[in-house]
């Protein structure tokens, strides 16, 4: 087994330094990058693996993120566009040393809060949800886990939301229907007066009506069933 020693040994640093390098200690910034990589390499090539679970305890943090989609075992299909967004944030998590796990919707109902070891123990160091999660939800996360991001979410007095300007791209996609000079132009969907549309959707409805309204273009709005 290959030990910190034998690392420190081959690259010339100090079995502190090395410590520092391979375990993203939080004082790692002292030492430069290139350092840092040269160490990483040598530990690589000899087959050196961090413990996880010492690190955790050293550092009081586990190194894992959560990601909570408003997808469950009766909506399976609901917005399979946050495959996307689960990919860029693992793109982006994964070069700081963090693992996504994915947590289910139902995970969050206060049933099974007191059963689940995400909820019950510090497993995760933050949380990211995407999409309309209801406020009663909210508040059952934002008690198991204090550093919470909300994506796409409906409320609005949430801290660090992060959500599309869904105004303009209505806006911008009414525009374009215009510079190819129709007149006559539908909305298809929800109007502002449905209940329990998602904000983005309104948005986008505003965002159309705005543009069309400088236009001199009054739409016919055709509404679809919810499904």
């Amino acid at each position: 087994m290959v030990t910190l020693k034998q690392i420190s040994d081959e690259s010339g640093f100090s079995i502190r330094t090395v410590s520092v390098a391979l375990n993203g200690d939080p004082v790692s910034g002292r030492i430069s990058e290139t350092c840092v990589q040269k160490i990483k390499k040598i530990a690589r090539e000899r087959g050196y693996k961090v413990s996880a679970a010492a690190r955790a305890i050293r550092l009081k943090r586990t190194s894992q993120v959560g990601v909570l989609v408003r997808n469950d075992a009766e909506n399976p299909r609901v917005d399979p566009a946050s495959y996307e967004t689960i990919l860029g944030i693992n793109q982006q998590m994964e070069p700081m040393d963090y693992i996504v796990s994915m947590i289910r919707y139902t995970d969050v109902a206060d049933q099974f809060v007191s059963q689940s070891r995400v909820f019950k123990e510090q497993v995760l160091d933050g949380i990211i949800t995407i999409g309309n999660i209801p406020l009663n939800c909210c508040s059952t996360i934002f008690k198991a886990i204090k550093t919470c991001v909300w994506v796409d979410n409906n409320a609005s007095n949430l801290q660090h939301t992060v959500s599309r300007d869904e105004h303009h791209a209505g806006w911008l996609a009414a525009h374009h229907v215009c510079q190819l000079g129709y007149r006559q132009v539908y909305w298809l969907g929800p109007t502002p007066d449905a209940l329990g549309m998602h904000i983005s959707v309104l948005q986008r409805y505003e965002g159309v009506m705005s543009c069309l309204n400088e236009q001199g273009i009054t739409p016919r709005v055709r509404l679809l069933p919810y499904w």
